[in-house]
């Protein structure tokens, strides 16, 4: 595909986003850092770097409901290809379980196809350029994010960065 015309495409998916997403909630877990601090029975507690990110974002998404009296259950959908859906699916099984999470509203949790199922793969543009920007970022702190993040964060976003 010519590049004029993958700007363009990519101009409008993000357009699309922006129109549709009303709020974003993301969690980037630097993996170096993880794996240096998080060892022996405390990486057994806490598991893979994916899970810890899951379930900030399912923390993150309870505690915005909380705050605005959110009274139906909340589904989260991610994407079927992960190598660490179980992480995902273990984690969520764990917080809707827990009491203290009861306000959270915690629905169901359904793994799709990203290949059919078009929220995801709006989630994973979004995913990628806040990963993009964050590990950029994360070294030279005058970066100020590619056109995709640019775009994305013209609406609301709640990340928690794990460093």
């Amino acid at each position: 595909m010519e590049e004029s015309v993958r700007r363009r495409l990519f101009g409008k998916l993000l357009g699309i986003i922006n129109q549709r997403a009303k709020l974003g909630f993301a969690a980037v877990v630097h993996i170096k850092e993880f794996e240096s601090v998080i060892t022996g029975i405390g990486r057994t507690s806490i598991g893979l770097p994916y899970r810890l990110g899951c379930t900030s974002c399912y923390l993150e998404v309870g505690e915005w409901a909380k705050r605005n009296y959110q009274i139906e259950p909340i589904d989260f959908i991610f994407d079927a290809g992960h190598r660490d859906r179980q992480e995902a699916r273990q984690s969520f099984r764990e917080s809707k379980q827990n009491p203290e999470f009861i306000e959270y509203r915690l629905g169901s949790i359904t793994f799709a196809n990203d290949k059919v199922h078009i929220p995801i793969q709006a989630a994973d543009i979004a995913a990628y350029e806040l990963w993009k920007w964050l590990d950029e970022h994360y070294a030279d702190k005058t970066r100020r994010g590619r056109y995709g993040l640019q775009e994305i964060i013209k609406i609301p976003w709640t990340i928690r960065e794990f460093d």
